[in-house]
């Protein structure tokens, strides 16, 4: 059996245009893709700033408390010395 060639352009046809419509609609998942990978990435730069900074802020209270300590030490010994 062969098929006409009339048949054949109408076959082609709808495979082209389904390939055309399977085409845009991957570009469309793509770019999908790619504005939520954007966003994160945004999100990903926000939260490694945060970060940053509590990193930055215990540390700075590491060392209040450091300080702190050590100044109550110095006073606990000079209140000892005190007592006797």
């Amino acid at each position: 059996m062969a098929i006409s060639p009339q048949r054949l352009t109408i076959y082609l046809y709808s495979a082209h245009r389904a390939v055309i419509f399977a085409t845009a609609q991957l570009s469309c998942k793509v770019n999908a893709w790619c504005c939520l990978c954007a966003k994160a990435e945004t999100e990903l730069i926000g939260l490694t700033k945060r970060v940053r900074g509590l990193e930055e802020d215990f540390e700075l209270t590491d060392s209040r408390l450091q300080n702190t300590s050590t100044k109550l030490e110095e006073a606990s010994k000079a209140s000892d010395e005190n007592e006797r």
